[in-house]
């Protein structure tokens, strides 16, 4: 059974409040053009930061603040960029490789959707932010799977991935979680200059020019980068380029405004999910153009007073044209050109009053639009070619709020938000409601520590699921996919901080997933599946030369309605990561990342079911040549092992790529 679901992430406000929501939108930019000629306080936060980094490790995805990762009660990780550049991943989804609990369902062809499953959800389930701007796309056929490998390691200054329904902060999303990824920023106070340039197999060449600079109230950058590859599965092909920036502003002693901006334009041709890619396939390539661009303006008031107030408008745009060929006799060739825009307004206000508790509440307006101009080309004899155009619009408002208390060791947190919905999709109108709660605590001495944490999420069905034509499978009585998520771990250390180690329990259990009926031809709501599984981690430091680090996760699928696993979900993975400095400028990192067979169909292939197990090496030479100049040798299935991601789809052989990097 070929199978495919469709999700989304939106509601709705009366279409009354579009002007005034579009108005509202600006207030952000209304506001610091008055506040800008406030005396200018210490500088920029951000920039601060980036400059010297605290101590602690610090998140700042599914939080109205920056906070701890210590104190978190939810499942966090953090990739800073130095981890980044001992892993030399040369996409976003290669950095999620020794996450645990994430999975890369793509193909390994950086051309492909390479959505992330999150403890075993659709790559739909999770939301992605750039910079604060959520960037999944609700037209897209996948229904929004945001494909990681269209944005450059170059471009990534911080990778941040939270495990766990996230509804109680983002509303209609994330049902398994959310990554954000934040691009580079200044450092220092001085004009910063960088650059880096790689190039090796599979014709991959890449590159990332920088400049920015950090001053006593204000700081800004700017990026550009560019990727290229060809014939890393099949003859796929990825050509890319990206522009991003971000400006700041420090002004009445604690309050900041922040501008930050990104926009990418990429090409790509690979094989279509289900066509049996280059081995069973017709040979056949998906082709596909994209524009992005993604804005977010932010005003911060008094931030780490007794009461701070949040502002921020956010806009996202992502265009597509895309033709894809027949698979088989099943699905027709597919034509079709998609646009989508994303806009939202938040207000957050927090208070911190004499004691020990912290409270947060506010409001979200949320409007978008999605287009579609399509044609499935049938043969004469079903009718001819037929249309598929749709044009929608939703919006919703939401509220919500936090409770935060700490007293010594001991961390609680509630959350909940109430989502007013309208429109399509949303059965003619109601509420949703999203709780969460979370529980740490630690002992003084913080030798180890207890979390746990539950939640519920919900996700609006796709614009693509509700609004393509009934000829194409379209149900416009489509319900929200919901989830409810619980985990517990536990955390220890040693004496010496020099080794620490985690398990973290799970259970994640999605309910109306909207999936194809084939015999209806429709899109339905009758999907409900259970994951169960551990998350293990260990971080061993012996000495300041040596590091090695453990992630891996068992999990349990499955679709109660067949009492099947879930396709591409493999029961174990994880990684082993070991980094040894030979000397002060040379390291040395060996990787070994593992995936346990699994479940995979492709139409043309009906004969395989299963995709073998596989176990990859890859190897790191790095040369610190001086302060700014950085060397780096990488070479992925280093021996060089045949091995398939799908059916039908061989992983790359052996790759080598060498690359150059100056600045700070």
């Amino acid at each position: 059974m070929f199978t495919m679901h469709w999700v989304c992430r939106c509601a709705g406000l009366p279409a009354g409040f579009r002007v005034g929501y579009a108005c509202a939108a600006l207030l952000p930019f209304a506001f610091v053009a008055g506040a800008a000629g406030q005396d200018a306080g210490e500088p920029a936060e951000d920039g601060a930061e980036r400059a010297a980094p605290p101590a602690a490790t610090y998140y700042e995805t599914a939080t109205v603040r920056a906070r701890s990762i210590d104190t978190a009660t939810a499942s966090v990780q953090v990739i800073e960029r130095d981890d980044l550049a001992d892993l030399a991943a040369a996409d976003a989804s290669e950095a999620l490789r020794l996450v645990p609990g994430a999975f890369v369902l793509g193909n390994d062809s950086s051309a492909a959707v390479a959505g992330a499953s999150l403890r075993g959800g659709d790559g739909n389930f999770t939301l992605v932010l750039i910079d604060g701007v959520p960037v999944n796309d609700s037209t897209d056929q996948y229904g929004g799977a945001f494909p990681l490998g269209s944005v450059g390691a170059g471009e990534v200054e911080r990778l941040e991935v939270v495990r766990g329904p996230l509804s109680s902060f983002y509303g209609s999303s994330s049902l398994g979680g959310a990554i954000q990824l934040i691009t580079s920023a200044p450092r220092g106070s001085a004009p910063f200059l960088g650059w880096n340039a790689d190039a090796g197999s599979h014709d991959h060449r890449s590159g990332r020019l920088s400049w920015g600079r950090a001053g006593e109230s204000s700081a800004g950058g700017i990026g550009a980068a560019f990727r290229e590859e060809h014939g890393r599965v099949g003859d796929d092909r990825l050509d890319q380029a990206s522009l991003s920036g971000r400006w700041q502003r420090q002004f009445g002693g604690n309050s900041a405004f922040r501008l930050t901006g990104r926009t990418a334009d990429w090409q790509a041709d690979d094989y279509p999910d289900g066509s049996g890619g280059p081995v069973f396939g017709s040979g056949d390539l998906r082709w596909s153009d994209h524009r992005e661009v993604g804005l977010a303006a932010t005003v911060d008031l008094n931030a780490g007073g007794r009461f701070s107030q949040f502002l921020r408008s956010t806009w996202f745009q992502h265009r597509m044209e895309r033709d894809s060929p027949p698979i088989g006799f099943q699905v027709p060739p597919w034509a079709e050109d998609t646009d989508f825009q994303d806009l939202r307004l938040s207000w957050i206000g927090t208070v911190v009053p004499e004691g020990e508790s912290e409270v947060s509440f506010g409001a979200e307006a949320l409007a978008e639009e999605g287009r579609n101009t399509s044609l499935l080309l049938l043969p004469d004899f079903f009718g001819g070619p037929l249309a598929g155009n749709y044009s929608i619009d939703r919006e919703r408002v939401g509220l919500f709020g936090d409770w935060r208390w700490s007293r010594g060791g001991l961390v609680a947190e509630l959350g909940l938000r109430a989502d007013l919905l309208q429109g399509r999709g949303a059965r003619g109108g109601r509420e949703e409601l999203s709780p969460r709660a979370g529980l740490r605590y630690a002992p003084d001495d913080a030798r180890w520590s207890l979390r746990a944490s539950a939640g519920r999420a919900f996700k609006l069905p796709s614009f693509f699921a509700l609004a393509s034509p009934r000829a194409f499978g379209g149900n416009p009585d489509l319900d929200a996919e919901t989830s409810v998520g619980a985990d517990f771990g536990f955390e220890g250390r040693s004496a010496d901080g020099s080794l620490r180690w985690g398990l973290t329990a799970f259970a994640n259990r999605f309910e109306g997933l909207i999936d194809f009926d084939f015999e209806a031809f429709l899109n339905v709501n009758r999907n409900e599946v259970n994951v169960e599984g551990l998350e293990g981690m260990l971080v061993w430091r012996p000495s300041s030369r040596v590091a090695l680090d453990i992630a891996l996760t068992a999990q349990d699928t499955e679709d109660r309605a067949t009492g099947r696993p879930l396709r591409r979900r493999p029961d174990l993975y994880g990684g082993v990561g070991l980094r040894v400095d030979l000397n002060q400028a040379v390291r040395l990192g060996i990787e070994a990342r593992h995936a346990d067979s699994y479940l995979d169909e492709q139409i043309p292939a009906p004969f395989r079911t299963t995709v073998d197990p596989r176990t990859l090496a890859g190897l790191t030479l790095a040369w610190q040549a001086s302060e700014r100049w950085r060397l780096t040798l990488r070479a992925d299935n280093a021996l060089d092992e045949s091995y398939e991601t799908q059916v039908g789809f061989p992983g790359p052989e052996r790759s080598v790529r060498i690359g150059v990097r100056y600045g700070r």
